[in-house]
């Protein structure tokens, strides 16, 4: 594998990941993939924060996305997507959701990642 990580671009990218959680989504699935209307339906919430998307951070293999680490509405919030067989790529995308998804209020940071009860 040739992963690498970059951010992501809204124009470019809504699609891509669109059709990434469409074709790796499962029910119960340990990559903790969100299903595709959860994506579409955060980028069209009137509260979703459009200027800081490029914060989320997008992992490819190729070309191809494997993994990726985004917020719902705002920073302080972190949810994972990983391709089946990439669940292993989670600890880098904690410290990368550690840099770059946090919310700083009052000289502190704080960042709420969400999990399944079902996930290792």
């Amino acid at each position: 594998m040739n992963i690498t990580l970059r951010r992501y671009k809204l124009l470019s990218d809504f699609e891509r990941i669109n059709e990434f959680i469409r074709q790796n989504f499962q029910r119960y699935q340990l990559g903790g993939n969100i299903p595709q209307p959860f994506w579409e339906y955060a980028h069209t919430h009137p509260y979703f924060n459009h200027r800081l998307t490029h914060r989320s951070g997008i992992w490819e293999d190729n070309g191809e996305i494997v993994a990726v680490a985004c917020y719902e509405l705002d920073l302080g919030e972190c949810y994972f997507l990983t391709k089946t067989g990439c669940e292993y790529m989670k600890p880098g995308m904690i410290d990368y959701a550690e840099q770059e998804l946090f919310k700083a209020a009052n000289h502190q940071k704080s960042l709420d990642i969400y999990v399944f009860d079902y996930e290792a």
